[in-house]
């Protein structure tokens, strides 16, 4: 082998370790939030901190049905936020391609038990305090509360999907640069005034004194100059 062949063929499992660490970092916020669905019941039953996080499960019927709901949109979040990240990983990061298959109802289901451990949790806790919860009937109605919740979730889910595929068609995509002229039209004069001109140039009441707050850095002031005077120039 000669000394000019490339690394991905000297070293092939280095190169897709490489290959799995930059896919992890690019979908680092997803992963982040699919850490914390699992990590939150687990600290909170199973480590030190129970004793200040158990009492986050113990809810009544209505804020059991939100808690489902969040829960399972939070796992389908992070399905399609990193389904979305690595379908275009080479055309925004120029990096290999990942193989992403098209999305069927087997990837919805386990993407969903990421809100399982937190409806666990909540049912532990229903469990749990049975015997303390007056009046009794007020248990069956947070173990209803746990369908109309999974219910929403999936309309909800559902609803986004219909609306994915009703604006997202040819017909659409050919008026996109319509739309975005228009929608340049609407945010120029908006992005134009959102900086009031006394903190860019520096006079306004709170650039004044020795404290931290005496005024913008010199750099970010400059950069607002030249944004505002793009602006004003188109």
């Amino acid at each position: 082998m000669s000394a000019a062949s490339p690394a991905p063929q000297r070293y092939p499992r280095l190169q897709r370790l490489i290959e799995w660490l930059t896919y992890a970092y690019l979908i680092r916020f997803p992963l982040l939030t699919a850490a914390a669905l699992v990590g939150i019941p687990y600290a909170a039953f199973f480590t030190g901190a129970r004793s200040l996080l158990e009492n986050l499960f113990d809810l009544d019927p209505g804020a059991i049905m939100l808690v489902t709901m969040i829960a399972l949109l939070s796992a389908w979040s992070v399905m399609v936020t990193a389904r979305l990240v690595l379908t275009y990983s080479n055309e925004r990061f120029g990096v290999t391609q990942a193989e992403i298959g098209p999305l069927g109802w087997r990837h919805i289901l386990l993407f969903g038990l990421l809100a399982a451990p937190v409806i666990a949790g909540v049912v532990y806790e229903i469990v749990k305090l049975w015997d303390y919860t007056l009046p009794s009937t007020t248990n069956l109605w947070k173990i209803a509360a746990l369908a109309p919740g999974i219910i929403i979730a999936f309309l909800l889910l559902w609803s986004a999907d219909l609306l994915q595929r009703r604006f997202n068609s040819p017909a659409t995509n050919r008026k996109a640069p319509e739309l975005a002229a228009t929608l340049d039209d609407y945010w120029t004069p908006v992005l134009r005034n959102l900086i009031p001109a006394q903190v860019i140039s520096g006079n306004s009441t709170f650039n004044t004194g020795n404290s931290i707050s005496a005024g913008l850095p010199k750099y970010s002031r400059n950069r607002l100059l030249a944004i505002a005077d793009i602006l004003e120039r188109e």
